[in-house]
């Protein structure tokens, strides 16, 4: 009896560590996702999203194995994440160079031949050194155009005294204004499948809700996408995303916003209420469950895959990201219900 006391003993205590551990690694997702650095916001949303869906999972159960085999989930996150930011990071720095490059030769220009106008010319180089040391990507793309804007008065001014160099300053500041809406494009749409990447995306959702409008959400995630990357490569995937996108652009309408919520997640906000959307919904998953050709080592190979589907309509001082929580509850739901074939992949005749 005195040994079994003690072999139940031990059980408790072994059971209280693992909830005290439990706590403190959910406590941790939760800080990671609290805490995260605003680099890029596409890829920090995402990065919440993915830890919060395994703060879900982990919280509504306590098997130790499922915590084990959480940790390779989250080391991929957070590589996928870093990833990203540099990405961010290293777009960020490529626009600011060329932006300041083309404004530093257009003053030098100018000043050449304009001595008269040297000093407002270094007062216009200084409030552009002092915007390429912002940080806020979007509030630079506003001070450079307001700044490049009064510029352009500026070097209108001058055009009589020096036709010859203000042509040539004209024809650098249209470039430049070229290169700032080419920023602005990158700065909004996903390069990848070319639909609103979610940043611009999350905007727009917001300000439709606080407008007070009658907006649902249809948040779409792929169903197989990761075995075709596993097997098939990135190449194979990205084909398959931008086929994707595609079918879902085509069928959006003039009032829709498609937008790729995370790797393999795209989110359509629509006008209407929620039966509308779910109607929607329902016409949507037959329309994406279709095959796709994509090309890997010169062979075609054909792979299906499929699309589970959350729906929700806004409410009235509801948040976005409450708003998103619903439909990601309820996407996972038809996961979990919906009967789906195993994707299937076969090879076609293609060159060699």
């Amino acid at each position: 009896m005195l040994s079994l006391k003690k072999t139940i003993e031990g059980l408790n205590r072994e059971e209280q560590r693992f909830q005290a551990l439990r706590a403190c690694y959910l406590a941790a997702l939760n800080a990671v996702q609290e805490h995260a650095i605003e680099v890029a916001a596409e890829a920090t949303g995402e990065l919440r999203r993915r830890v919060q869906r395994l703060y879900r999972e982990l919280s509504e159960g306590s098997d130790p194995g499922a915590f084990e085999n959480s940790r390779g989930v989250l080391v991929e996150v957070l590589k996928d994440y870093r990833l990203r930011s540099d990405e961010a990071l290293a777009q960020k720095d490529e626009d600011l160079h060329a932006i300041i490059t083309t404004l530093a030769t257009a003053a030098e220009t100018l000043s050449e031949h304009n001595d008269s106008h040297s000093a407002t010319l270094k007062e216009f180089a200084a409030q552009f050194q002092h915007v390429a040391r912002g940080r806020d990507l979007g509030r630079m793309r506003t001070e450079l155009t307001r700044r490049v804007g009064a510029l352009r008065s500026a070097a209108e001014s001058m055009w009589h005294e020096s036709q010859s160099s203000i042509s040539e300053m004209q024809l650098q500041l249209r470039d430049f204004q070229k290169r700032l809406e080419q920023a602005e494009d990158r700065a909004t749409i996903d390069a990848l499948t070319g639909v609103l990447n979610r940043g611009e995306g999350e905007l727009r959702l917001r300000k439709a809700i606080d407008a007070g409008s009658l907006v649902c959400v249809i948040l779409v995630d792929l169903d197989g996408f990761k075995r075709v990357n596993d097997r098939w490569g990135h190449t194979a995937g990205d084909q398959v995303l931008k086929t994707f996108a595609l079918t879902l652009s085509q069928d959006a309408r003039a009032s829709d916003a498609v937008s790729r919520w995370g790797g393999d997640e795209f989110l359509l906000m629509m006008n209407g209420n929620e039966e509308a959307a779910q109607q929607r919904a329902a016409k949507l998953r037959v329309k994406l469950r279709i095959r796709h050709g994509v090309v890997v080592l010169g062979r075609v190979v054909e792979v299906e895959v499929g699309a589970s589907i959350g729906v929700a309509q806004a409410r009235a001082g509801e948040s976005v990201e409450d708003l998103l929580t619903r439909a990601d509850v309820q996407l996972y739901e038809d996961k979990g219900v919906a009967h789906r074939a195993a994707p299937r992949t076969m090879t076609l005749e293609g060159g060699a």
